[in-house]
């Protein structure tokens, strides 16, 4: 996309596409208010926490803002308008989580929503400790998975999240200890492509089609480990729904004259209802929006990038500000560092940028241990 200003007939050209994009983004907008308002069928609770997730480390160690920002590895998860910004086709993978344990052990703690981890020594220790010790009853475990293999304007991607919110009771009775646990959580899964499309020097359009699978379960078990070290489970009322739906997101991005880049993205567009294999349930994503900017300084060594994620409430969730800040060490922009805000929770992060590849890494420090990884491959 060209920063070069334009002349009459090309300015004429951006402000008609400008005029009808103001039209088409308050046409998308009612239809979130619209689909937000549908009682009819609710949406699960927990699905609006994913708007807290960052699925790569450059986004996350600026609080993850990321609508508005070119060559992110997780384009086509928050907006695929900006999808084919990058300098060349590229193969990633990233990683990110936190639990008490830390972040890489996150998943780990979600997957204890099925007793039979709980069984397992390691898994056990670690929750039961937490459910004792200083950190409180309540166990929260976050994770967001993401692979993306992107040429040109298009972009073949699967994400996998999780995310559990269980109180953890743990006493000691006759039988030996004793460990409850009670609570939400959810697990995530999609598979797609996504594409961005120039629709003129300034407008960038982009569409990702995408199969959407997730697990709604309200965990509610009891394991106990004897006297003699053996961990076995002693009572399992938990509670575990599928969900499998396909359903598409809308972005945009505007390069702006001068230093600002604006991005738009409105997800569930069709506002898909998802039923359970024996239709004793249904539930439903309804659109939500998503706003974002990003300011480059004249060096191009500096970008502050703002997020609204959620603008609406809808889903269970509720508005999410981001806010990162980036700058490159060396004037060849190779070694990064990052800041950021994310619902008032501060990150961090550090990131490397070479010719044919990139590490990119972020931690936070509330509530307890954070972790990120991403890397990659251009060709």
């Amino acid at each position: 996309m060209s920063y070069e200003h334009p002349g009459p007939n090309a300015t004429l050209e951006v402000r008609d596409i400008g005029h009808r994009m103001a039209l088409l983004a308050l046409a998308l907008v009612v239809a979130c208010l619209r689909a937000a308002a549908d009682d009819g069928v609710v949406a699960y609770d927990l699905m609006g926490e994913l708007d807290r997730l960052a699925f790569d480390s450059r986004s996350a160690g600026m609080g993850g803002a990321s609508l508005a920002l070119r060559g992110l590895p997780s384009a086509p998860v928050n907006n695929p308008a900006t999808v084919g910004l990058g300098d060349r086709d590229d193969l990633s993978i990233s990683y990110g989580g936190e639990s008490p344990a830390g972040g890489l052990a996150s998943g780990e703690y979600f997957r204890a929503g099925t007793p039979d981890r709980v069984t397992q020594a390691t898994t056990f220790n670690e929750m039961y400790r937490w459910a004792r010790g200083e950190g409180g009853r309540n166990g929260y475990a976050d994770m967001a998975l993401l692979g993306a293999f992107g040429s040109g304007d298009l972009v073949i991607f699967g994400t996998k999240a999780a995310i559990s919110r269980p109180t953890l009771r743990a006493q000691e009775t006759a039988a030996g200890q004793e460990l409850r646990v009670v609570g939400p959580g959810i697990e995530y899964e999609d598979m797609g492509f996504a594409f961005g499309h120039d629709v003129s020097d300034r407008l960038r359009l982009g569409l990702k089609v995408h199969e959407v699978r997730f697990y709604r379960a309200q965990m509610d078990y009891t394991v106990v480990r004897d006297g003699s070290g053996a961990i076995g489970l002693i009572s399992d009322d938990s509670e575990i729904v599928r969900g499998l739906e396909w359903t598409a997101d809308f972005g945009a991005f505007w390069d702006a004259p001068g230093p600002w880049d604006y991005g738009l993205a409105v997800r569930h567009i069709d506002a898909p209802t998802f039923r359970t294999i024996t239709g004793e349930a249904n539930w439903r994503l309804h659109p939500s929006l998503d706003l974002g900017a990003a300011w480059t300084s004249t060096s191009g060594r500096d970008i502050v990038a703002v997020d609204v994620r959620n603008v609406f409430g809808v889903n269970g969730g509720k508005p999410i500000l981001r806010i990162g800040w980036e700058h490159a060490l060396d004037s060849r922009g190779r070694w990064l560092t990052r800041l950021g805000l994310r619902d008032g929770r501060p990150s961090l992060g550090l990131g490397y940028r070479g010719h044919n590849g990139f590490l990119e890494l972020a931690t936070g420090t509330s509530p307890r241990r954070q972790a990120s990884f991403s890397a990659g491959w251009r060709f």
